[in-house]
């Protein structure tokens, strides 16, 4: 006898989307709302990793806005990230990419 078992895996903290996209030269502001799976993970900080966007946590409802400043976008080389730092132990960072196109 053979037995087939499928599982899905979900984490503590779940979000969407998984990535925002901004437009170069635009003034805009986007949102990730968060769904708690368990009482026992919060966020504790957020922050981006390039100069041009600004987070800010939204405790109700839970979510996090991204604020993009085209004035301080010269380009990046590098990924640019949301980092999210939480109380879990086991997803105690996040990192959620932060997408500029024409």
């Amino acid at each position: 006898m053979v037995v087939f078992v499928e599982a899905k895996v979900l984490a503590d903290l779940d979000f969407k989307p998984n990535m925002l996209v901004f437009k170069k030269g635009e003034n805009s502001s986007q949102t990730i709302d968060f769904y708690y799976r368990s009482g026992n993970t919060h966020i504790l900080e957020t922050k981006t990793s390039h100069d041009s966007m600004k987070s800010e946590w939204m405790n109700e409802p839970s979510s996090i806005k991204v604020t993009f400043d085209p004035k301080k976008w010269i380009g990046s080389g590098a990924r640019v990230e949301l980092i999210i730092t939480t109380s879990n132990s086991k997803e105690p960072v996040i990192r959620i990419p932060l997408v500029v196109r024409e």
